[in-house]
């Protein structure tokens, strides 16, 4: 971390699944002088963080966890997150940071901030692009966010210095962090990650709710694998996910029907020319988009 930018002497994860435990491991990884606590819902839980050495600290006690950080990441899903937040408002440290790894960003500004804000607590959203269908903290990864994007979604009126320390910690543990609004971020993921898990869902049941399932089984090869492996996702999170950015969401699919209206048409017709087309060009946009990724400007 920069010299400029002071360090959070404690940090402590609120949710220890895959992507709270990936991150406490990054930190213990890359900034081994900040001293980790967690928050779990169970006993047990908090036994198995401390156990594996997620955290330092856990506790089923949200009081004496929050009470002590200086900066407090929310990792679990978007509903338990607004209301633990709620539910436990008087228990953050004032002067403390708050921000999250949720995907969707616009309802948990508006679900948690105000009240945060009301407690002198600074709240800075973030969203890593990363993460597997995998869940549980025995599946974290301490190099899961690495070279990873990261979004921050600061409100205008955020303090500078919190949302450095923000950006610097994420920085630290290897991810390349871009600012972007929070709407803005919704209405571009509805597009380029949450439809999709629809849309992989759907492939799925097509090909193995088929007639002649014992074929379709040994036919499923390399492609239905790559298009289908996010169906393997916790089917919890990705309702919660939707319900939170519903209209986004739903403006996707139109946008997605539309396509397959037309490439429906283009084969009944025996438009061929058509198809060819629609087929070179996305071919030429997937290109594009992977040769562009790996040149991205990082750590904007």
């Amino acid at each position: 971390m920069r010299d400029h930018i002071k360090i959070p002497e404690v940090l402590a994860v609120a949710g220890l699944g895959q992507m709270g435990a990936s991150f406490a491991m990054a930190v213990r990884k890359f900034l081994p002088e900040i001293r980790l606590t967690g928050w779990a819902p169970n006993q047990s839980e908090a036994e198995k963080a401390v156990e594996l050495g997620v955290v330092d600290e856990a506790s089923t006690d949200s009081q004496k966890i929050l009470s002590e950080a200086d900066v407090v990441m929310l990792a679990m899903p978007i509903s338990p997150l607004i209301d633990f937040v709620n539910d436990h408002i008087t228990e953050f440290k004032a002067g403390s940071i708050v921000t999250d790894l949720s995907s969707v960003k616009s309802d948990i500004v508006d679900g948690i901030r105000p009240a945060l804000c009301e407690q002198g607590v600074h709240f800075v959203g973030g969203h890593p692009m990363a993460g597997t269908e995998k869940t549980g903290m025995e599946n974290g990864d301490a190099d899961m966010y690495r070279d990873k994007v990261v979004f921050i979604t600061p409100f205008c009126t955020d303090d500078p210095a919190a949302v450095s320390i923000i950006r610097e910690i994420w920085r630290s543990i290897g991810g390349n962090t871009f600012e972007v609004d929070a709407v803005d971020h919704d209405v571009t993921l509805a597009r380029s990650s949450h439809v999709l898990h629809i849309n992989s869902n759907i492939t799925t049941h097509v090909c193995l709710q088929a007639p002649n399932k014992d074929l379709a089984m040994l036919a499923c090869g390399g492609a239905f694998r790559d298009t289908s492996r996010i169906s393997s996702s916790n089917p919890d999170l990705w309702v919660n996910v939707t319900k939170h950015n519903k209209q986004a969401i739903l403006k996707a699919m139109d946008e997605t029907l539309d396509q397959v209206s037309h490439v429906r048409s283009w084969i009944e017709g025996e438009d061929w020319d058509s198809l060819y087309k629609f087929l070179a060009e996305g071919k030429a946009l997937r290109d594009d988009w992977w040769d562009s990724f790996n040149k991205l400007d990082k750590n904007k």
